[in-house]
C-alpha cells in the first residue's frame, strides 16, 4: 500500500477578513505617518517674527499669527497637570493640543516645556519654546 496525503479545501476569503486586513493596514499607515510627522517636526521646527506676523513652522505646516491679533505673551513659572489631548509627547518634542493647570487649553509647538512662552490670541493660545525666550 502507498501512503497518500490528503489536504482540506482552502477556505474562501470572506468580506470580514478583507475588512480586517484593510483596517490593519490603514492603522499601520496612519501610525507611520504620525511618526514621520513627529520626526519632521523635530527637525524643522522654528519661529519667525516679522513686522506683520509670527510664523510657526512645524513639520509640513506653517501657522501664521498676525501680530495685531496677539493679545498677550507670557511665561508660566511652572506647568502642572499636563494632559495631552492630541499630539506628540516624546523627549524634546511636545506638539498638538494640550491642557495644563496654568494655561488651560493650549496648542504646543515646543521642545522643552521649561522655557515655554505662551502667545494668546482671540482665537486660541499657543505655546512655543524659542532658544532665547527673553529675546523672543
Amino acid at each position: 500500500m502507498v501512503n497518500e496525503t490528503f489536504y482540506p479545501p482552502r477556505p474562501t476569503r470572506s468580506q470580514g477578513l478583507k475588512a480586517i486586513n484593510f483596517v490593519t493596514l490603514a492603522a499601520l499607515a496612519l501610525a507611520l505617518l504620525a511618526v514621520a510627522g513627529s520626526m519632521l517636526s523635530a527637525l524643522n521646527m522654528r519661529y519667525e517674527v516679522t513686522p506683520e506676523a509670527l510664523r510657526i513652522r512645524s513639520g509640513l505646516s506653517t501657522l501664521e499669527i498676525p501680530l495685531d491679533e496677539v493679545t498677550d505673551v507670557w511665561r508660566p513659572e511652572t506647568l502642572t497637570g499636563g494632559v495631552r489631548r492630541f499630539g506628540t509627547s516624546v523627549p524634546n518634542l511636545h506638539t498638538g493640543r494640550w491642557r495644563f493647570n496654568e494655561t488651560g487649553n493650549i496648542t504646543l509647538y515646543a521642545t522643552r516645556l521649561e522655557t515655554l512662552v505662551v502667545v494668546d490670541t482671540a482665537d486660541g493660545r499657543y505655546g512655543v519654546t524659542p532658544e532665547n525666550p527673553d529675546a523672543f
